[in-house]
């Protein structure tokens, strides 16, 4: 949890503010997921109904006889339905571009701000530490944040 605090309050302006349109962004997905989730039910107990089904003798001649007479409640719903799914995937795959995106503008700030910290160390300590070590520990590092984070 620390860490997490950390990240957050070294972010700059522009970044956290992107974080926060990322997390309304999430909420909207979630809302277009449970709504499409929810108007299947609609539309399964109008295709369910025994009135509909009860003599007919394959799918064909269900949608051609049903369908048609009933085109305001079926056909409603169904378009609703499928509206609502494409929404909801539509939505889904944007939040997961933002959150490729975001990934890699955090990983890129924390970095940065890992090889300014030591590059302006003194002369003394750069002589002491090897920068091989350096880059190979900060490279490990930012490829755990960014598993982390996307």
């Amino acid at each position: 949890m620390k860490n997490i605090i950390f990240i957050l309050f070294s972010l700059k302006k522009d970044t956290f503010l992107k974080l926060l349109y990322f997390v309304f962004v999430l909420i909207i997905t979630a809302s277009f997921e449970t709504f499409s989730v929810s108007s299947i039910a609609p539309l399964l107990k109008e295709l369910s109904s025994s009135d509909l089904i009860s003599n007919q003798s394959n799918l064909e001649q269900f949608l051609a006889n049903n369908l048609l007479t009933d085109f305001d409640t079926i056909t409603i719903k169904l378009l609703i339905f499928v509206s609502a799914v494409i929404l909801a995937g539509l939505t889904r795959l944007y939040n997961l571009w933002i959150m490729t995106r975001l990934t890699a503008k955090i990983c890129h700030e924390i970095a940065l701000n890992i090889y300014e910290r030591n590059i302006n160390q003194s002369y003394e300590n750069h002589i002491k530490k090897s920068s091989d070590y350096l880059v190979n520990i900060s490279t490990r590092e930012m490829e755990r944040v960014a598993e982390s984070i996307g």
